[in-house]
């Protein structure tokens, strides 16, 4: 018998720290539509201590765990009644704090059991764990809703936090973490007073600085092959020292654009043509897709879909993660991850 047609709301936390973003969409075995999307963004109190949640003593990562989940819980609860809409399930990916994956560790916090009370809706969360303790890196983990969402795409690009990727290959979906990204434009931007450096204007007034992007090649993580992914604490502990403050903002920013786009290009330009899909926040950064398009083969086209999916892609993914939970059908992808085996991801909380 079909499973009948399930509302989901993805929820996804990235490592840029500005906001949550909350994706419903429905799904059934014969496809799936998107509803409604949006995004909030994190209060400084709550920014701070999330960019501070590596540091601090195992009872008050614990506390912010529990504070983060019924923080979450609300605003699903929130979006839900200001949008007049319903939800069968919430699939929350959480807030990475800790992504080492080479010492068997990840660590995603907000959680789900406060979701689900404070929602009123069944909760599904963790969904990295498994792949992990599988071998794998747990991560990337939307390839297989590229696969089944966006096949018509040769390659599904993310510009996040972290840039990362996916294409087929042959049977097999191969992904994985490909440069910094927002991560540390952000960064960057932030010592000129603002959040990010909006369409790029910044980076597109500076000049690259030779020395800065040669000390960025020589990082150990760009000479490693698919599978790998990484997190914030390599990017703190490896990349953030080498913004050294001594280069003007606007030559870092541009600096990086140039890096960001090489290591892309280096990835995309396997493939002599075909549609490359790109979303996330850094889809929005005119200078940086404009940098990026310059260096990839003249038969790759880049498309810029609507807004819905090239801000909420990756909410709109984990929302069919959850749905594959809820079937009870695999939603890792072992070439994409590493992992011996695939797997149904995902915790299952239910509201009492």
């Amino acid at each position: 018998m079909a499973l009948p047609s399930h509302r989901i709301l993805g929820l996804m936390s990235g490592t840029s720290v500005d906001g949550i973003d909350l994706a419903l969409a429905e799904f059934n075995e014969n496809g799936w539509k998107f509803i409604k999307a949006k995004t909030y963004p994190y209060d400084g109190n709550m920014r701070k201590r999330l960019n501070e949640s590596m540091e601090v003593s195992a009872v008050e990562l614990t506390k912010l765990h529990f504070d983060l989940g019924h923080h979450y819980g609300h605003l699903c609860r929130q979006f839900l009644e200001e949008s007049n809409e319903s939800a069968d399930y919430i699939a929350s990916h959480g807030h990475t704090v800790f992504h080492q994956p080479e010492h068997g560790i990840t660590l995603q916090i907000g959680h789900a059991g406060a979701i689900a009370c404070i929602s009123g809706v069944p909760t599904i969360s963790d969904f990295r764990s498994q792949d992990v303790a599988l071998g794998g890196q747990g991560a990337p983990l939307v390839p297989k809703g590229d696969k089944d969402l966006f096949s018509e795409y040769k390659v599904c690009l993310n510009l996040g936090g972290i840039t990362n990727l996916s294409f087929q290959d042959g049977v097999d979906r191969i992904a994985g973490d490909v440069c910094f990204c927002n991560m540390a434009l952000n960064e960057v931007a932030r010592r000129t007073g603002k959040e990010y450096d909006e369409d790029g204007i910044l980076a597109s007034s500076g000049k690259p600085i030779k020395r800065l992007y040669e000390d960025l090649e020589q990082l150990e993580f760009f000479k490693s092959a698919f599978p790998k992914s990484t997190g914030k604490e390599w990017f703190d502990e490896k990349v953030k020292p080498l913004l050294d403050k001594k280069y003007s903002p606007n030559d870092t920013l541009a600096t990086l654009c140039d890096f960001i786009s090489t290591k892309i290009a280096d990835q995309v330009n396997l493939f002599k043509e075909g549609k490359v899909l790109i979303s996330g926040g850094g889809a929005n950064n005119k200078h940086l897709v404009g940098v990026l398009s310059k260096k990839l083969n003249p038969r790759l086209d880049i498309i810029l879909p609507e807004s819905s999916i090239v801000d909420f892609r990756e909410a709109i993914i984990f929302a069919y993660l959850g749905y594959l939970r809820v079937k009870g059908t695999p939603s890792t992808v072992k070439t994409a991850t590493g992992a011996r085996k695939e797997v149904s991801a995902g915790c299952l909380y239910l509201p009492y």
